[in-house]
């Protein structure tokens, strides 16, 4: 939805760089406990993981109902509704 794009943009934003912090900081802990192949192999493990939680929550929401997602869509005369439908000029693009 539109009124949650400017949060997910902050989220998105400070996650990777806490992220990036919280990794530069335990990397070197990995390495000098199990070795420098064992950090490949925890964050490895972890993207696989998130991944996955990722798969089974990150499921797309409808934001309204049929009837108000309708009532959003232009009319089929505007010529928004039909430059959606239109060819791509390729030959004058390129």
């Amino acid at each position: 939805p539109e009124a949650e794009r400017s949060r997910a943009v902050a989220v998105l934003g400070s996650g990777s760089k806490l992220g990036n912090i919280i990794a530069l900081v335990v990397a070197p802990q990995v390495i000098a406990a199990y070795g420098w192949p064992a950090v490949f192999y925890v964050f490895g493990f972890l993207g696989l993981a998130w991944g996955a939680v990722w798969a089974v929550l990150g499921e797309d929401r409808e934001p309204c109902g049929p009837e108000a997602c309708a009532a959003d869509e232009p009319p089929l005369d505007e010529p928004a509704a039909r430059a959606a439908d239109a060819p791509v000029p390729w030959s004058r693009i390129l």
